[in-house]
């Protein structure tokens, strides 16, 4: 027996299938829009079998079929799928099984446009229960990026409507483990790597969930909690975030290495791409670094709108230098703005790990227990510099003018130094001036002035030195007065 229907054509108050078998070789989505009583939000084909039995309302199905879509870089998608479906007041599913294997996850961006993922995986599902008691679910994806990075995830809990017809969830992830270049697509500047691994749990309602996670990042510790609206992800989020040793270095390869972070972030506002945020944020951080620059203390208050990033007001402690400022620079070329810092300290000390690293030794200040200890271990002693060798002091102040976006900066800076010691090198007092442009990278045009006076180099004395450098893609030339 076979039948053709049309939609618009009345069937009657019931219809009911046994054992119907549909094949679609290949079937363009345009044609199934009338069935769906929508318009779909992408184009492709669709292929495959599936066998249908019960009513409209009561489904009994099984099948597999393969969606190829228009764009979305072209990868399919398949799914296999058994189990019943309910429709009607008190929608839900019996025993209702699918694997999509594999899964474009390009397609995702049909669902969470600002999250724009790429990569194929897997996604499994079982799922029983009705809306009005409960939808009982387990769910198990993995995800391979095109950095060839691997992700996993497993899922459980339930989902249910309220009697004010609101729907709420109880549920529990586990990451095994989050390759954090899945994100690499919304925020590429940060070249984004490592793995994160732990737990994530989320109740409530679906339009303000409460969010709470504990999460292991290359052994440092992750704890958040928050509240998102799960029914549009990235339409509004509150968060407070608290970091403990986390090791920066292995989550970004802008980063030097020995970058370590530990502090607070508390945040709110919607969207995640740099074009469609609209957030606030205070960030707070103490005992970090990023490479040899330790970070004692830092307090930013921050706002994101339009592209732009505000700091409405920035103090830290750097390597023992006070810096404070205030400003707005774009998130992204050619987005721009301006910003101010100011800095100064009373010790230049605190900055010799960036030029000598965190541990020096010098040999004057070794006990005979040590100094055979060290030489036990392989070191050659002797050849270990002195307290006069090492030694770093001397004051500094002066302003930085940034221009520009985080990603092309230009970087005016003035500076005041008193009394500097480098090892045997002395400088009474100096002034600098330097301009740059292309800021982070460093092939953009590059200028330094330098006035010093009471100058001990090498050695040698001079009572005046004047330097005038340029640089342009790495390559310059520089001038030398001294008297």
């Amino acid at each position: 027996y076979q039948s053709t229907y049309w939609p618009g054509e009345t069937l009657g108050d019931h219809l009911e299938f046994d054992a119907l078998d549909l094949t679609a070789s290949p079937l363009a989505l345009a044609r199934l829009e009338p069935w769906v009583g929508r318009e779909l939000s992408f184009e492709g084909w669709l292929s495959g079998q599936a066998r249908f039995s019960g009513t409209l309302t009561d489904v009994v199905t099984s099948g597999r079929v393969t969606l190829v879509p228009t764009g979305y870089g072209g990868a399919p998608t398949s799914a296999e799928f058994s189990g019943a479906i309910h429709r009607g007041a008190n929608p839900g599913a019996t025993g209702f099984e699918a694997r999509l294997d594999p899964l474009n996850y390009e397609l995702l961006r049909v669902l969470v446009p600002d999250v724009p993922l790429d990569g194929t995986g897997t996604l499994a599902f079982e799922v029983t229960g009705r809306a009005d008691d409960g939808l009982q679910f387990v769910a198990k994806a993995s995800h391979v990026g095109d950095s060839l990075a691997t992700s996993g995830a497993q899922v459980s809990g339930a989902f249910w409507r309220t009697e004010a017809g609101e729907w709420s969830a109880d549920v529990e992830g586990d990451l095994r483990p989050f390759s954090l270049a899945i994100l690499r697509g919304v925020w590429p500047d940060l070249e984004l790597t490592g793995e994160l691994t732990g737990t994530v749990r989320g109740v409530g309602r679906l339009r303000d969930l409460q969010i709470s996670a504990e999460l292991d990042a290359a052994g440092g510790e992750v704890v958040v909690d928050g509240v998102m609206d799960l029914r549009r992800p990235g339409s509004f989020y509150r968060f407070d975030a608290n970091a403990e040793s986390v090791p920066l270095d292995r989550f970004s390869a802008r980063l030097p290495q020995r970058s370590v972070w530990s502090g607070r972030l508390e945040a709110s506002g919607r969207g995640v791409r740099i074009e469609s945020m609209d957030a606030a944020a205070t960030l707070f951080a103490s005992q970090s670094r990023v490479g040899g620059l330790h970070i004692d203390t830092v307090t930013a208050y921050l706002r994101a709108s339009a592209g732009i990033l505000i700091v409405d007001s920035l103090e830290a402690i750097l390597g023992g230098v006070e810096v404070s400022g205030q400003g707005r620079l774009g998130m992204a070329a050619p987005l721009d703005g301006e910003a101010r810092l100011r800095f100064s300290t009373d010790s230049l000390g605190g900055l010799r790990p960036l030029l000598l690293g965190d541990t020096v030794i010098a040999k004057d200040t070794l006990s005979a227990l040590e100094w055979t200890s060290l030489e036990f271990d392989g070191v050659d002693v002797e050849a270990l510099p002195d307290t006069a060798d090492v030694r770093m002091r001397g004051s500094a102040q002066g302003t930085i003018r940034l221009v520009g976006s985080v990603d092309a900066l230009v970087v005016d800076l003035d500076m005041e130094v008193r009394g500097a010691v480098y090892g045997h090198n002395r400088v009474d007092s100096a002034s600098v001036t330097l301009t740059a442009n292309e800021l982070p990278e460093i092939t953009g045009d590059w200028g330094v002035l330098l006035d010093a006076f009471g100058v001990e180099y090498q050695g040698r004395s001079f009572e005046r030195a004047h330097l005038e450098a340029d640089m342009t893609r790495r390559e310059g030339s520089a001038v030398l007065d001294v008297v």
